[in-house]
């Protein structure tokens, strides 16, 4: 099927970098082993940062959340079957506060395993190029 006459959808998402004692809270997709940061669907009336705290807390566990700042938002399309997703990722970065009593429960359908890296060995093994671009403006950060 040509492009052209593919069903456009636009989808929004959020999500983000988590920092704690100078290490990213990153996650491994266990069915395909790949790594990214938490992220996912911006559910209806809900605003981004939103979205990003309560993705994060799905995905990790962890709650207890402080913003640092926002970060350049990814833009990506790929395919789906007979559609063409137009997709717009809004991410932040988060201070991880209270560690010590934290007990990260994910939701039990999340097929993820938390990944802790200093910021250069996040940078060799996040799998995309997108997300390794966001991760260079935070080095200073971090």
């Amino acid at each position: 099927m040509e492009q052209n006459k593919l069903k456009k959808i636009v989808e929004f998402s959020a999500g983000g970098f988590v920092i704690n004692h100078g290490k990213l809270l990153l996650i491994k997709l266990l069915d395909n082993q790949k790594i990214g940061i938490p992220k996912g669907h911006i559910e209806k009336n809900e605003d981004p940062l939103a979205a990003a705290r309560r993705e994060i807390a799905e995905e990790t566990g962890y709650q207890a959340l402080k913003l640092i700042k926002e970060l350049p938002k990814i833009e990506y399309t790929f395919r789906e079957k007979d559609k063409l997703i137009l997709k717009t990722v809004y991410l932040y970065l988060f201070e991880l506060l209270d560690d010590m009593n934290c007990d990260p429960k994910r939701e039990e359908h999340e097929e993820i395993e938390n990944v802790w890296a200093n910021y250069d060995q996040a940078e060799k093994i996040v799998s995309y190029d997108d997300i390794k671009k966001v991760l260079k403006t935070i080095k200073d950060i971090i």
